[in-house]
């Protein structure tokens, strides 16, 4: 308690020292004879958020920085505090760091020496890929260096366990399987290493001789933990000159409450639903409630993602930063193609420019071109976890994708664009898709392949359980709420 009373009492002094404008406009106050009440709004508005931070999350003890950061962000003195200190401060609100020095975080669980190593491991990897960006313009081997690092370090880490699980299944193979804790944010921030390298080397405009630099880039913490993935180029100019307005501002924090919506009204209610479903022995599972953890997942992992991704997408306009959307209404697809555009877009565009490409794209026949885009949902899937269900998952939509473009060669479909004008053919081909996508998540879902097959088998069996061995309905949850539930209705 005296360690937070001491940590906000420090930060509302900062708020309210550097932040007037912000509190005139928020509270609504004239600047002149009410600013003395600044240190004591400040005091009680961090307050206020680390309660309802505490209430729903836990993370009362990374409030208050959150809190000064963007008050500070809106400061006239803004952009010397950013010139000077603001790559510091990214990391230091990074939650991992507070984890560093002790005090809990329970995201994820994190605390003590965990969050010390995955802070030594995030600054070893900035380091790495600051070095390589200094002298990889126009070097190929330097390039492949970088690369082979931060693959390693996500190899190691993220892989190793799960390889050698594998290799112990081949008969007279028997290797001590390892126990490595997956760092926080490794997958996003081994990527947006790897995009600054790539991206120096194809335009040497964008290196940056400044270490803050690149530790600003990879740190930025509104998007190290769950993405999106942000590319350098599109965030470099940003970095060294950017305009924070409280209109901005304003705009971010709707922006965040969205997303924060999102994953607790509507993705944690579904969540619930999915988790009961899957826990529940398989010998009860019917086609109606395989159905429903089905449909419920659909929409969690939707507004969960893309919760999340307004939510980072709000930080970063908080802080001048305008991050690309990373979900454009992908249940609305008409093909699996068209849901990759729409769908983790900052994924889908990564793989496309720094593996699909390179790789020769569709230059150089068809069989290639089918191929490159096999490996690059492979990828796809074993950059999501790993378990064979994300493999699985990453080539079941490579299939799907390889065999739409070949269907669309072999009846010259392509001049047609999406349907023609049958309506149809259109309905039919959005309920294609959300079939195939549909599918694919009760794949990604499953803890095996084993479940996925019950699932699967009892989504398409059409057979039925009783009320006393549903598992919703053994549960506590009446069978006739299932649709109230899932919408989070009374």
């Amino acid at each position: 308690a005296v360690r937070v009373f001491l940590l906000f009492f420090v930060f509302s002094g900062v708020v309210g020292l550097g932040a007037k404008r912000f509190f005139c406009w928020f509270m609504g106050l004239d600047h002149g004879r009410d600013r003395r009440r600044y240190p004591v709004l400040a005091f009680v508005l961090c307050l206020v958020m680390a309660y309802c931070a505490e209430e729903f999350f836990g993370v009362a003890d990374i409030t208050g920085a959150y809190v000064a950061g963007l008050v500070i962000s809106c400061t006239p003195k803004a952009t010397y505090i950013q010139s000077k200190f603001e790559p510091l401060s990214f990391l230091l609100l990074t939650p991992v760091f507070f984890a560093s020095v002790g005090i809990q975080v329970e995201i994820s669980g994190l605390t003590g020496s965990l969050g010390l190593f995955s802070v030594l491991l995030l600054l070893f990897s900035v380091f790495c890929n600051y070095l390589a960006g200094l002298f990889v313009s126009g070097r190929k081997s330097v390039l492949y260096a970088a690369v082979a690092v931060n693959l390693g370090i996500l190899g190691i880490f993220k892989y190793l366990t799960f390889l050698v699980q594998t290799v112990d299944r081949l008969p007279g193979v028997t290797i001590p399987v390892p126990s490595i804790v997956l760092p926080v944010g490794i997958s996003f921030f081994t990527f947006q290493g790897l995009s600054y390298v790539i991206d120096v080397y194809r335009n040497e405009r964008l290196k940056s001789t400044h270490f803050q630099d690149v530790l600003l880039y990879i740190a930025l913490f509104p998007q190290l933990v769950a993405g999106p993935i942000i590319r350098y180029e599109d965030v470099a100019d940003e970095i060294h000159s950017r305009r924070n307005t409280l209109e901005q501002l304003a705009k971010g924090l709707r922006r965040f409450i969205v997303g924060l919506s999102k994953k607790l009204q509507i993705a944690d209610i579904c969540g619930n639903v999915v988790a009961l479903i899957y826990n529940a022995d398989r010998s009860v599972l019917d086609s109606r409630t395989a159905w429903l953890a089905a449909v419920c997942y659909l929409m969690q992992i939707y507004f969960d993602f893309s919760g999340y991704s307004d939510m980072a997408i709000g930080l970063g306009l908080c802080f001048g930063f305008h991050f690309k959307e990373n979900f454009n209404y992908p249940y609305i697809s008409a093909s699996i193609q068209e849901f990759w555009r729409r769908w983790h877009i900052s994924l889908s565009t990564w793989f496309r420019e720094y593996l699909y490409i390179p790789l020769g794209g569709n230059r150089k026949g068809k069989a290639k071109t089918y191929w490159n885009k096999l490996i690059v949902f492979f990828c796809t899937g074993l950059w999501h976890g790993a378990n064979w269900t994300f493999i699985v998952w990453g080539l079941w939509h490579g299939f799907f994708i390889v065999a739409e473009n070949a269907v669309k060669k072999l009846f010259g479909l392509e001049k047609h664009g999406k349907g023609g004008r049958n309506p149809a053919c259109a309905v039919l081909k959005h309920l294609y898709t959300l079939l195939v996508v549909l599918v694919g998540f009760v794949i990604f879902r499953a803890d095996n392949m084993g479940q996925a097959f019950s699932m699967i088998g009892a989504m398409f069996s059409g057979g039925s359980a009783s009320a006393q061995t549903d598992p919703v309905c053994t549960g506590g949850w009446p069978c006739g709420q299932y649709a109230g539930f899932a919408a989070g209705l009374p």
